[in-house]
């Protein structure tokens, strides 16, 4: 398996977070008998903190942090806690940097 360091819940490092997720349960997936839902436990029990975020100028988002987030979710209840996708989903709704997109989309136009 890949090191997967735990998700501090910064926008930028989401995507290396879930491919590195993506790539452990596509190469060792005999590590997560039960699909899904071994997935998704495994996922939350990387979600960190904000204050052990590397760079400390990005220790203070206004962001919910990641193992909060994930210890407010109705235990076993909410969908996402049942279902890969749907997690991924919530997850992105949440940490996302959704200026990104435009950002990117408006440089793409622009050459």
């Amino acid at each position: 398996m890949v090191d997967t360091v735990g998700y501090c819940g910064g926008a930028n490092e989401l995507d290396g977070f879930l491919d590195t997720l993506r790539w452990n349960f596509n190469c060792d997936g005999h590590l997560f008998p039960h699909g899904g839902l071994d997935h998704i436990k495994y996922a939350i029990s990387l979600l960190d903190t904000g204050s052990n975020r590397q760079i400390p100028a990005q220790r203070l988002a206004e962001k919910t942090e990641p193992s909060e987030w994930a210890g407010d979710l109705p235990a076993e209840s909410d969908p996402c806690l049942q279902d890969l996708k749907l997690f991924w989903q919530e997850t992105a709704k949440v940490y996302v940097d959704k200026d990104r997109r435009c950002v990117a989309v408006i440089s793409l136009m622009q050459c």
